[in-house]
């Protein structure tokens, strides 16, 4: 993939089976994961690891260039395709050298997670702002991206090694602070969550 390619970046679409009002594209989300990444890694004193997360959060991505956004319905049908390997993951491979190199560097490391983190963040963010909601798909893929944040923390929270030493709690501080401007309650915000899913 070369720097063409990769310019493309802001042609591509995401949310291709969520009903927004807005598109974004691949360059906004990955600019926002960046920066939303390097806040987190600030905000729990990772600040030595700030180059090698902003690198992966603007790269994490890079396959849908030539793929577009690969809905998750997919990835997850792709990811057990029954072949021996990860389908989602052999594709990306093929279509980036410095992707493939950077995921193995990063696969099990602090710097994935932190980006990880900040993809959800970025996803909640975006849906919270221009989600159809009266569109029940789009509510439970806010919600479900909810869920998968705070499960994400709390599995870093019981992790040990390296990254048992920083607050994870500030995670959620930097969605709710993105979400809201200033602080409001987590369990509040996922309480409404758990009261949309009853109705």
């Amino acid at each position: 993939m070369n720097i063409q390619d990769i310019y493309r970046a802001h042609h591509v679409d995401r949310w291709q089976i969520v009903n927004v009002s807005r598109t974004q594209s691949l360059a906004e989300h990955s600019f926002n994961v960046a920066m939303i990444a390097r806040e987190i890694a600030v905000r729990i004193g990772l600040t030595s690891h700030l180059a090698d997360i902003t690198e992966w959060a603007l790269i994490h991505d890079l396959p849908e260039i030539a793929t577009g956004d690969i809905a998750s319905p997919l990835k997850v049908y792709m990811r057990n395709l029954g072949d021996g390997g990860d389908g989602v993951e052999k594709l990306e491979s093929r279509i980036s050298e410095e992707y493939r190199v950077t995921k193995r560097l990063v696969r099990e490391s602090v710097v994935n997670d932190i980006v990880k983190l900040a993809d959800l963040i970025d996803g909640i963010r975006y849906l919270e702002l221009y989600a159809n909601k009266s569109c029940i798909h789009a509510r439970e893929t806010l919600i479900g991206l909810r869920s998968k944040l705070q499960s994400k923390v709390a599995e870093l929270k019981t992790r040990t090694g390296e990254i048992e030493v920083f607050n994870w709690d500030e995670v959620m501080k930097v969605w709710a602070d993105l979400s809201f401007g200033k602080p409001k309650s987590i369990d509040s915000i996922l309480k409404e969550d758990s009261d949309a899913q009853e109705k």
